[in-house]
């Protein structure tokens, strides 16, 4: 016997909680769990709700339409829950719509424009029942489902790489972000949840943001760039938010890990032991939905500010799981105020901060739009640069002296053999193009030198 879930959710079908065959209002919970609103909903209406779904961001709006339009049975929806990204007001402004094709543009005449879209305040969701119950009714607007959309993607391909271990650090967010959506465009490898979302994945992707004396910027094309001031105070403080089970300060701020890394850093610079843990073990073995962010590990190192010595505190953290294009930027963004804060009350200079991130991956609903992005480019090595020059009593002779980032002489070699001079220059290089670059400069040394011409370093 056929039923209506066998052809609906099409998107996200593994994500959206079924409730009713017989069901035609569905609900859209934003962050709050689909079973917490499942259980406000009075007995008597259970059998009216054919869907409960989330709706992160508004990219999540698109699938929304693109599910309603199979199944014309739908005929008004529920909107409820924390709303942390403000997706709602998108969700009913007639612009979204208005952009894009005439099927969304028909979706909005038959539920938005028509007040058949009903928001919830204070979880009285006895009132959207009894508006939906007396108006819904009169909606009719599709009579076969309409499936004209393609899940396909360009170049799925991925190019051959390390496998494990990807490596960027820059002293902007927004490059860093742009540089790390890249590696996983190029070497992500294609994989697909239990719960049936695909996404592409690079293992190992290790990112250094070298902010040390100016403030953190959020990239305004960056999701939550809106609300992340909010955010941010989900990291820093422990404050509770409402319909989410628990947020990273809330972790973090538990057992008093955050007045322990600080009492501890106060004690002894030298402690190694300022470690913040998010995993709550007899929950998150076997919960839906642990943390992404397990570790966050404070430690100190003397350092120069100015001219003048000071304590620098850095800042680790650990993700088992990133979404590198939704999470990553307000994820660094909201840490480094918290080590902005713990650097205050340990008398200590914000540092650089590193993140692991163990898989970082890219949803398929994403990726269209992190496709645009695109940074691999140049960098001033953070190690210091090298000078090639012909010694000048003996021109058939090459001196590569490596200088300090701050125009100090550190080494130098001489020779005519270029494997000889890559070999003393290597542990001096960290930066893949600046490898490259010197050595095409060796070689075009040693290629004037057999040719008698005069060399001068590009």
């Amino acid at each position: 016997m056929s039923s209506i879930f066998d052809t609906f959710p099409k998107y996200f079908r593994q994500s959206i909680l079924q409730v009713s065959e017989t069901g035609y209002i569905c609900i859209i919970t934003f962050w709050t769990r689909k079973e917490e609103i499942y259980e406000m909903i009075p007995e008597n209406d259970r059998e009216k709700v054919l869907c409960i779904g989330n709706l992160y961001t508004e990219n999540g709006i698109q699938y929304i339409v693109k599910n309603s339009l199979l199944c014309p049975r739908i005929k008004g929806f529920i909107l409820m829950g924390n709303d942390k990204n403000d997706v709602r007001k998108t969700f009913l402004s007639k612009e979204y719509y208005y952009n894009r094709d005439g099927n969304f543009k028909l979706f909005y005449s038959a539920f938005i424009e028509t007040e058949l879209c009903v928001p919830v305040e204070d979880n009285d969701i006895n009132s959207a029942f009894s508006v939906l119950n007396k108006e819904c009714k009169r909606c009719d607007w599709i009579k076969e489902p309409i499936d004209c959309y393609s899940e396909d993607r360009e170049n799925s391909s991925s190019l051959p790489s390390e496998q494990l271990g990807f490596h960027v650090r820059d002293s902007s967010l927004e490059n860093m972000w742009h540089k790390s959506l890249t590696y996983i465009k190029r070497f992500g490898q294609e994989r697909v949840t239990s719960s049936g979302k695909k996404y592409r994945e690079i293992l190992g992707l290790t990112s250094v943001l070298e902010c040390s004396n100016e403030p953190i910027k959020m990239p305004e094309n960056a999701p939550l760039y809106s609300t992340i001031e909010t955010y941010t105070a989900q990291i820093i403080t422990d404050s509770p938010q409402s319909g989410i089970e628990y947020t990273y300060g809330q972790r973090l701020h538990a057992h008093a890990q955050v007045d322990t890394i600080i009492e501890k850093l106060k004690a002894d610079k030298a402690n190694r032991q300022a470690i913040g843990v998010t995993w709550n073990l007899p929950k998150d073995g076997t919960s839906l939905y642990p943390p992404c962010c397990v570790l966050a590990d404070f430690k100190v190192q003397p350092g120069i500010r100015d001219g003048s010595s000071v304590d620098v505190l850095y800042l680790t953290l650990y993700f088992r799981s990133h979404d590198i294009y939704s999470a990553y930027c307000a994820n660094i963004y909201g840490f480094r105020k918290m080590q902005e804060m713990i650097a205050v009350f340990t008398d200590c200079v914000p540092g650089y901060m590193m993140i692991v991130s163990d898989s970082a991956h890219v949803y398929d609903y994403d990726y269209p739009r992190a496709l645009i992005y695109e940074e691999l480019g140049c960098r001033l090595d953070p190690r210091g640069y090298f000078i090639i020059e012909l010694i000048k009593d003996d021109a058939r002779i090459i001196k590569l002296t490596y200088m300090s980032p701050s125009d100090q002489t550190i080494a130098y070699a001489t020779g005519l053999d270029v494997q000889e001079l890559c070999d003393f220059a290597m542990p001096y290089v960290s930066e893949i193009s600046h490898a490259i670059y010197l050595g095409r400069e060796l070689q075009r040394a040693r290629h004037c030198i057999d040719n008698g011409v005069k060399y001068v370093q590009s």
